[in-house]
């Protein structure tokens, strides 16, 4: 679900809509190709679009009504993506703890912290699958398996 308020888009990932029970890769990698799109535009136009995001993982209390996503967010969730937002500058900022849920796929480097809680930037997705068969391959060519 993508909605404004304010200042801010806000995309909300959530199991009710994806049909998918952790979220915070897809969020990521949807981030990612935002971010590789407004940079290409930016390279590309005269006319740049100021950006900044954030992504943070928590709780919502949510509900479809008429197939559109209701909710609220428990605790700082929106909060503090928002912030992150606000901190960053043309970049894709993550949170400590959704970071967590996505460190083997995700390449991210710690620049603060907002409200005690580490933000990191994120710079790239690993292609967990490339390298999958990159080690069967070579597990395959040296005899181990």
């Amino acid at each position: 679900t993508i909605e404004r308020k304010e200042n801010h888009i806000n995309a909300i990932f959530s199991p009710l809509v994806t049909k998918i029970a952790n979220n915070e890769l897809t969020a990521t990698k949807a981030g990612t190709d935002i971010l590789r799109e407004l940079n290409e535009h930016n390279r590309r136009f005269a006319e740049k679009i100021d950006f900044n995001m954030g992504l943070h993982v928590g709780d919502l209390i949510s509900a479809l009504e008429q197939g559109r996503l209701k909710y609220t967010s428990t605790g700082n969730t929106i909060l503090l993506a928002r912030k992150m937002a606000d901190f960053s500058h043309g970049q894709l900022l993550i949170s400590e703890e959704a970071r967590k849920k996505v460190a083997r796929e995700l390449r991210a480097t710690k620049i603060g912290d907002i409200s005690g809680i580490g933000i990191f930037n994120v710079s790239g997705i690993t292609d967990i699958e490339a390298n999958k068969s990159k080690l069967a391959d070579l597990l395959k060519r040296t005899n181990l398996t």
